[in-house]
């Protein structure tokens, strides 16, 4: 199937994820003492691939950005589409989970778009920034990524990365959901949930980990991998 060269620039920033992980995540084992700032770097990427799907999404709906407007002022989310709603004796359309109770919508469709591209826009330039500042509070050693005291610039980084990655990720479902009609022929929904699964679902693994080390529920991760690396290698070496 011919592919847009727009469209194809977006697939292979996504799929150029893969390798870039792979390589940051290698690099961090042979600079073991710049691991902390590698990773942050490779997640940094997260941003990217967010973006770029957002995009793909516009795109499958159409190359034209005059026919992508035409289409949110029909299907948007918006007061004015509520109002055609009640004229037509049809349901209303809601926010999804799980704000689905909040009764405050746009005005029109435009808006919508505007608000969902703002929502998941400012993922791509939070990350970027907050990445920069945890690397060089690293460097001078206040970031400490294995504690969540308020002492250490981990934990301030943290909260504004979960508000930011959650409202981005809403946004990029709410977006989707009043044109999921439209883009059914490129079947976008299994990309849409292994974004999720790479950008939402990921973080909130880590962060998760990270918080149980902290509170002593699990064992530290890292040096448990460390302390088995090194038993491997002592018993594999020859004895003498």
């Amino acid at each position: 199937m011919w592919v847009p060269t727009n469209s194809l620039a977006d697939i292979l920033r996504i799929l150029l994820m893969v390798p870039i992980y792979a390589a940051v995540s290698f690099a961090s084992y042979l600079f073991w003492n710049h691991s902390t700032a590698l990773l942050l770097i490779r997640d940094c990427y997260e941003a990217i691939v967010l973006t770029s799907f957002f995009y793909l999404i516009l795109n499958y709906l159409s190359h034209d950005p005059e026919e992508q407007k035409d289409i949110f002022r029909k299907v948007g989310l918006s007061r004015e589409n509520d109002r055609e709603a009640r004229r037509r004796g049809a349901p209303l359309a809601h926010w999804v989970f799980p704000l689905q109770s909040v009764g405050w919508k746009p005005e029109d469709g435009l808006y919508f778009l505007q608000l969902m591209k703002w929502g998941v826009l400012q993922y791509c330039v939070i990350r970027p920034l907050t990445t920069l500042a945890a690397v060089i509070l690293n460097y001078i050693g206040l970031y400490c990524d294995d504690s969540w005291s308020p002492g250490w610039g981990h934990l301030y980084i943290t909260i504004i990365m979960s508000i930011s990655v959650t409202i981005a990720m809403y946004c990029l479902i709410q977006l989707y959901m009043p044109i999921a009609g439209h883009l059914a022929p490129h079947k976008p929904l299994l990309k849409l949930f292994a974004v999720k699964a790479v950008v939402f679902l990921t973080f909130w693994q880590e962060t998760l980990i990270s918080g149980l080390e902290d509170v002593g529920v699990i064992k530290n991760v890292r040096q448990t991998l460390c302390m088995l690396i090194t038993d491997k290698h002592n018993s594999d070496r020859p004895r003498t």
